[in-house]
């Protein structure tokens, strides 16, 4: 076993005083040898009390940029169309389209529900979150449907009356691009626009009229 002495001889001055604060042994070699082992170590210090938590600012707030979002609340009326495709033949469809601010103010929730009627056999009724990502700077939104599609999308927001959504979801078991459309037509009045990119090509797969 390697002595003290040679513990000494081998390690720096910083590394000695790592040990010396580690172990509790005196830096002095000879007044360690001299107490024996017969001392019992010295007693640790307790530890100073932690500061005291800073006082509570309160909850966070959401950013400006929320409010940017406001033209969408409500309760709007639609009349839609679906385009010859695969969906089937052309047909025509009413729904609801019903937006509030959730979760503190920080996000939007949205309700949408196709009636059901003979043209439209397997009305869509779907449910979305979107608002402000502060991370990315960007409008995020994420919509889920009864029928097992998903889609996720980021937006730079209004330019001029038109905001554009695009992104990545599922439909029909397939990994599909997906851009939506929404165009500001007077203060109660919009329209909505989906398209899908299966492949190279972007096709419409929908569009509402929203008034409320």
């Amino acid at each position: 076993m390697p002595t003290f002495r040679s513990l000494f001889a081998a390690l720096t001055a910083g590394s000695l005083a790592l040990l010396v604060v580690g172990v509790g042994i005196a830096p002095v070699a000879g007044r360690a040898h001299a107490q024996g082992a017969a001392e019992k170590p010295a007693e640790k210090k307790a530890a100073a009390p932690a500061s005291p938590p800073a006082p509570n600012a309160g909850p966070p707030k959401p950013g400006p940029e929320i409010d940017h979002l406001k033209f969408f609340e409500g309760n709007w009326r639609c009349d839609g169309k679906v385009p010859a495709g695969p969906m089937g033949p052309e047909h025509g469809f009413k729904s609801t389209f019903k937006v509030k601010r959730d979760l503190d103010g920080f996000w939007y929730v949205a309700e949408y529900e196709q009636k059901k009627s003979k043209e439209n056999p397997v009305p869509i009724r779907a449910r979305a979150y979107f608002g402000y990502d502060g991370g990315t700077k960007k409008y995020v939104l994420s919509v889920f449907d009864n029928v097992g599609g998903i889609v996720l999308e980021t937006s730079p927001g209004w330019e001029g009356e038109r905001m554009i959504a695009s992104g990545e979801g599922t439909a029909m078991g397939q990994r599909v691009g997906f851009r939506e459309t929404f165009t500001k037509k007077a203060e109660k009045e919009m329209a909505w626009l989906g398209e899908m990119k299966m492949g190279k090509d972007w096709m419409v797969v929908g569009s509402d009229t929203c008034r409320r």
